[in-house]
């Protein structure tokens, strides 16, 4: 069945894509400095009012560097660009800065034409993730979800006054990735917790200014070279579980569709012969709108059906034995009616001639359903006949 389904062109002209065509997972590149770089996005939580104020929802902005998670309490529903670039320069930008580029996912509002505007007035470089990911930038959306579930866990309220605690314990937790909290990253200093005070004998005066920036670009720089080791292994894995996609000159290949209105037309286009390898990862391919150079993700392999080509049936045919009968009985003229049987099992049966045979037969009124039989049915109206459940299922 499978063999069948992935030779069928249909079938592949029709079918999601389960991967992104992508023969290597490339990484964005890892920034250099605190909150130059941020990843951002909306997390949907529960609805709830607090003084006076409906909150659904909270926008995450990431540090991409350090991890270090700032997250506003908004309501989306009723929420426009406009208002949305409000809150961005009101809690954020005000206090951290403008930063070089922001990533997100595709939503609507950070990629509506009034915050690309924003962007690209005070120098932003916006990136989305890819479309076939739709959740490339939502881990910093779990940890928050995850931390208030259980800070709510141990202490019951709303999730609006539990965000600023939730994310001071996510901002002073070292990572997996780093020894160093995301804190300790962007202000140089681990911050003291509730009730610390440093003692006094340990205290030897303020850090050298040069020892604490000398100090914070080293901590900054052992952490670029975990996210590029970190990477290397992501990468090395999906390859693995990736083979690369590789065409010979002249190969079939069908072509992804660019999204479209329509949910409903095919996914892919072909399938296109291909002329020239230009790259490890971009085709040359002979499409009806001309040579196109296309990449990787928006092609796969056009399998050739195998032998003959049938039809293939759901459901199977019903056997019907009057159809395998050589000779075709045709009622002639209907002789006489009698009743047969006792009891529940009484019925009727028919004494007729068939065309061409000379010797009468008995039959049940189910011998006559399948046939040409008007002469049984003018029979029954010239007596007066009633047929019953009990004539037909015998």
């Amino acid at each position: 069945m499978a063999e069948v389904i992935a030779q069928c062109p249909v079938c592949q002209s029709c079918k999601a894509p389960n991967r992104s065509g992508a023969d290597t997972l490339e990484h964005f590149p890892i920034p250099s400095t605190p909150f130059s770089s941020l990843a951002m996005d909306f997390v949907e939580l529960d609805s709830v009012k607090v003084d006076g104020q409906n909150f659904d929802s909270a926008l995450i902005v990431v540090c991409r560097l350090s991890g270090y998670i700032i997250a506003i309490p908004t309501r989306k529903k009723g929420l426009d660009a406009a208002k949305l670039v409000r809150i961005f320069l009101e809690r954020y930008v005000f206090f951290m800065g403008i930063p070089r580029e922001i990533f997100s996912d595709n939503d609507h509002l950070i990629t509506s034409e009034f915050f690309k505007t924003l962007c690209a007035q005070s120098g932003i470089e916006q990136h989305q993730g890819v479309i076939y990911r739709p959740q490339s930038n939502g881990r910093a959306e779990v940890a928050v979800v995850n931390a208030l579930r259980r800070f709510l866990e141990e202490r019951p309220g709303n999730w609006v006054e539990a965000l600023p605690m939730a994310l001071w314990g996510l901002n002073d937790l070292p990572g997996a990735v780093n020894p160093y909290s995301p804190h300790r990253l962007v202000f140089g200093r681990d911050p003291p917790g509730f009730g610390d005070t440093p003692p006094m004998e340990d205290w030897q005066g303020p850090e050298d200014a040069l020892q604490f920036f000398e100090r914070v670009s080293q901590e900054h720089t052992l952490v670029r070279k975990r996210l590029h080791k970190l990477h290397k292994a992501g990468r090395k894995k999906f390859e693995a579980q990736h083979p690369k996609l590789s065409l010979s000159v002249g190969d079939a290949v069908w072509v992804r569709n660019l999204p479209g209105e329509s949910k409903l037309e095919r996914l892919w286009q072909g399938p296109f012969e291909e002329l020239q390898v230009v790259s490890g990862t971009r085709f040359q391919i002979d499409t009806p709108d001309g040579v196109q150079v296309l990449p990787a993700t928006r092609l796969k392999y056009y399998v050739a059906p195998q032998g003959k080509r049938e039809p293939f049936h759901f459901y199977r045919k019903r056997h019907n034995p009057r159809a395998h009968v050589e000779e075709e009985w045709v009622l002639d003229k209907v002789l006489k009616v009698q009743w047969f049987g006792k009891g529940r099992k009484r019925h009727r049966k028919w004494h007729v001639l068939w065309k061409g045979h000379d010797k009468p037969t008995w039959e049940p009124a189910s011998s006559f359903f399948h046939h040409v039989a008007q002469p049984w049915r003018g029979f029954n109206a010239a007596k007066g006949l009633d047929l019953r459940i009990s004539d037909i299922v015998q």
